[in-house]
């Protein structure tokens, strides 16, 4: 005996695509090419090191390593203060800083 569809719905193991359509992450319910939009690393008061090292990555931007933690630290101090996810330009302006 199954679940029934409302339970087995946000499953993984549950049918990708009911409608027929293309499956799409769990989060999304269209893919990022049919609204015309890219993905975008979001920085902000839970972010930890690995998202600080991927938006250094994206921008072409380096620290030292240790500069690393001192950068997330003013990265979730920023973010906490305004209440929100920082833009590209308050990173690269923070990596200024810091490095």
């Amino acid at each position: 005996m199954g679940l029934p569809a409302a339970i087995t719905a946000g499953r993984r193991d549950a049918d990708p695509a009911p409608s027929g359509g293309a499956r799409h992450d769990g989060f999304e319910s269209q893919g990022v090419q049919a609204i015309e939009q890219t993905r975008q690393l979001l920085l902000g008061k839970k972010s930890g090191l690995v998202s600080i090292e991927h938006k250094l990555k994206e921008l072409g931007l380096t620290v030292d390593g240790d500069q690393s933690q001192a950068l997330l630290e003013q990265v979730k101090a920023v973010s906490t203060r305004k209440r929100g996810a920082i833009t590209d330009a308050e990173f690269r302006e923070i990596v200024g800083e810091v490095g």
